[in-house]
């Protein structure tokens, strides 16, 4: 930040902010410039976990949220296993939720579930939009995949983008 001009409002958001840290010096390490700017100024950046098997989806899925904000923070992982670490693992500072989006494949090559990821996520960070996609159809994986619940979001590979954007968008536009 190289102007240090605050208005009222601004400087009001600061001292609330700080006044509600307890360990500040301890916060403000785990936080890059971009990331206290963009909270201050209210343009919280956007971020998505990925969680895909697939290396060419990733690309594609990458591209796609990228058409619809660029500035969307995308981690990716490529099973259940290494995506419930980084939900639990990440630092949360200003947010309820790490992520506000999570995309899952349904079935992945260490032969873990999306569902399970859906469900770790739907119990520990209910806040988080969760979608699901997978080559199978929705009748193929409800016997095998949906058993406790159904997904809210699923999308089949190969994906239609015009939907798929569109149902992204509400979540990551700025």
């Amino acid at each position: 930040m190289d102007d240090y001009n605050l208005n009222k409002n601004e400087m009001k958001n600061y001292i609330n902010y700080f006044s509600q840290i307890q360990d500040f010096d301890e916060q403000v390490e785990l936080l890059s410039g971009d990331e206290l700017r963009s909270y201050f100024s209210g343009n919280e950046c956007k971020s998505v976990l990925l969680v895909e098997d697939d290396y060419l989806q990733v690309d594609i899925i990458e591209e796609l949220i990228s058409e619809i904000n660029p500035n969307v923070e995308v981690d990716w992982e490529c099973d259940v296993a290494s995506a419930v670490r980084r939900i639990t693992t990440a630092p949360n500072t200003f947010r309820q939720s790490k992520y506000d989006l999570v995309i899952s494949d349904v079935v992945l090559g260490d032969h873990s579930s999306g569902m399970e990821l859906y469900e770790f996520c739907h119990e520990y960070e209910p806040k988080t939009k969760f979608m699901l996609i997978s080559a199978h159809t929705r009748e193929e994986l409800r016997d095998k995949h949906f058993k406790k619940t159904e997904p809210v979001q699923y999308f089949k590979k190969p994906i239609n983008y015009r939907s798929f954007i569109e149902a992204l968008k509400p979540v990551l536009s700025a």
